[in-house]
């Protein structure tokens, strides 16, 4: 069976999982958390597993009649989160699963219990793993371009993966090892002849685009960014950190002054990264991330408008979606109060409010037009395919030099 025909019909059974009440998984906000689903891999999240497996497995009975559908338990794996031991011993004799006790593997992901082993988990096992993997190819006889390919074809795309699936802190001195062995590969052991830094440019500026690992990481780390400005009923993450960061949002969280965040962003360890990250990169490459003020600056629920708190004063403007100052500004310039009588016949009670607003986006605007970065414009089309080569990129431009130097 395919997988999309596999799809189809494993979500009947994702239905009745969701929708049953005694299956319970985790709660966030308004929200709850139980199942994922890719191709025939399944994820549950669930709480009082006392209750919920026993439950879990009535469903899959009750489909399995209907469907021949069958559990492997040889190839199905559990780890508990804050579960008490004699609890967990109860459930390993009543469920024969494999029972981990340190991490868990989910599409090529090891998973931990706790946050903070994520990174030894996954990436020093498959930087170690990508570097065997080029010590397999040092007898093999490759021209110098075919050892770029190769690592292009062979290294970037799995170290990648972690980079896109994992946004956590990295060791850079792991990420460094991988680096200088990639590179000793492409110059197959012998002295480099020319700097890193020329081949890792982009071919228009005289390189090779060899890949700069730690520029892939940072774009991947962008496009998850980017990700953050995707309808939450689109992506179920987005969705997830929506509850997490009410009344603000992760669309506008990236966009409100430091000292204005709400305190999750310093407590939850993906969003203290997450933003952490953004802070530095803005302030290293702010022209093409950045423009100021950016049009995703919010203007309900931003502390720094302080009437725009008051979400029910401001009710007619969430509902019309002019909730940044992009929305009121589609072509650059304010619009009007006869713009929003002709557009969305705005009532006559709301002309303070836009006397605040306008007031608020003047003093951030002034009488400049500016243009969307790189970076605004692909937020504004969050679920382009090519968002990481874009953000790589610009990330590896850089100013072509007078003279090219060469190691000799």
């Amino acid at each position: 069976m395919s997988p999309l025909l596999f799809a189809l019909c494993i979500e009947p059974l994702a239905q009745r999982v969701g929708l049953n009440p005694d299956i319970t998984g985790i709660n966030i906000g308004k929200d709850t958390f139980k199942i994922a689903l890719f191709a025939d891999d399944t994820l549950l999240t669930l709480t009082h597993p006392q209750t919920s497996l026993p439950n879990l497995f009535n469903e899959i009975t009750n489909y399995a009649k209907l469907s021949g559908f069958r559990v492997n338990n040889s190839k199905s794996e559990a780890i508990a989160i804050s579960l008490q031991h004699h609890h967990q011993k109860i459930l390993e004799m009543n469920f024969e699963f494999k029972w981990r006790k340190d991490t868990m593997k989910y599409l090529g992901i090891n998973l931990t219990p706790k946050h903070k082993e994520l990174y030894n988990k996954n990436y020093p096992p498959m930087i170690q793993k990508l570097i065997s993997l080029i010590n397999s190819w040092e007898k093999q006889h490759i021209s110098w371009l075919g050892r770029l390919h190769t690592l292009k074809m062979m290294i970037v795309p799995k170290i990648l993966y972690l980079f896109r699936t994992l946004p956590i802190p990295i060791n850079i001195t792991d990420l460094e090892k991988l680096q200088k062995r990639m590179l000793t590969f492409l110059w197959n052991n012998k002295p480099h002849r020319i700097n890193k830094r020329v081949i890792m440019r982009p071919t228009l500026q005289g390189g090779l685009n060899f890949p700069n690992l730690l520029n892939y990481w940072k774009a991947a780390q962008l496009a998850q960014m980017v990700k953050m400005h995707c309808s939450p009923a689109a992506v179920r993450w987005v969705a997830l950190e929506t509850q997490l960061l009410a009344p603000q949002s992760p669309r506008s969280i990236l966009w409100i002054t430091r000292n204005h965040r709400p305190q999750i962003t310093l407590t939850n360890p993906i969003l203290r990264h997450t933003m952490r990250l953004w802070d530095k990169l803005l302030v290293k490459h702010k022209p093409w991330i950045s423009s100021d003020p950016s049009p995703f600056t919010p203007i309900v629920n931003n502390p720094e408008f302080p009437p725009g708190t008051d979400s029910q004063a401001f009710q007619w403007w969430t509902t019309n979606q002019y909730t940044d100052i992009g929305s009121l500004t589609p072509l650059g310039n304010l619009l009007t109060w006869d713009d929003l009588k002709q557009k969305k016949a705005i009532p006559n009670r709301e002309f303070f409010r836009y006397a605040q607003i306008k007031h608020f986006i003047q003093s951030k605007l002034g009488r400049s037009n500016r243009q969307k970065t790189t970076f605004e414009r692909l937020s504004y089309h969050p679920h382009h395919k090519q968002q990481i080569t874009w953000l790589y990129n610009e990330l590896n431009t850089h100013k072509t030099p007078n003279k090219t130097k060469h190691m000799i």
